[in-house]
């Protein structure tokens, strides 16, 4: 079967389970700016230093592909969904806040805002954060059409967003530390 199966040339895509909606929909709108992120967040792991940070990234992006699921779900089908286990948890979400309180208590006090690009990978994290917050919009529109999306969801995008930061600062104070020596 063909990747190209022009079902999409009248401008309508399919939810999960097969309901045909406009490409311009909350939900395609939500779970592309989703995708576009764990692209950006493939890039940051493509060119992070730290093995460690890399494991993490990969770990996140398979979370990512499960909210991308519930994104592209139809409000009737959400319940069975979640029920099923096939979404966004509360430990992915856990996951992402242990990973932010380990970063925040072992780097310096922020005191001044950066221009992204001391270094790719730290340029590559500010974009993937970037992402996330224009994917956190995106959800939220999804709620001001009328549709269901769990809180979670919004929580975990947004702290994603927090630790895509710190790593980029983290980053960011290495290269500062070594370009100083």
């Amino acid at each position: 079967m063909s990747i190209a199966t022009k079902r999409g040339d009248d401008g309508t895509t399919s939810l999960l389970y097969g309901k045909r909606v406009p490409k311009t929909h909350v939900r395609v709108c939500a779970y592309g700016a989703v995708d576009e992120m764990t692209s950006a967040l493939g890039m940051a792991r493509a060119t992070c230093p730290q093995d460690s940070v890399k494991q993490k990234i990969e770990h996140i992006q398979a979370d990512i592909i499960l909210l991308m699921g519930e994104l592209a779900l139809d409000d009737e089908r959400q319940e069975k969904y979640i029920a099923e286990g096939k979404s966004i948890s509360e430990e992915a979400l856990t996951y992402i806040e242990e990973a932010v309180i380990e970063l925040e208590t072992r780097l310096p006090r922020f005191t001044h805002f950066v221009h992204p690009g001391e270094s790719l990978y730290s340029a590559n994290m500010h974009l993937a954060r970037s992402i996330c917050r224009r994917a956190e919009r995106d959800i939220l529109q999804i709620r001001e059409h009328g549709h269901f999306v769990r809180d979670l969801v919004l929580q975990y995008v947004n702290r994603l967003s927090d630790l895509c930061w710190l790593w980029a600062r983290e980053d960011e104070i290495t290269v500062s530390q070594t370009d100083a020596e």
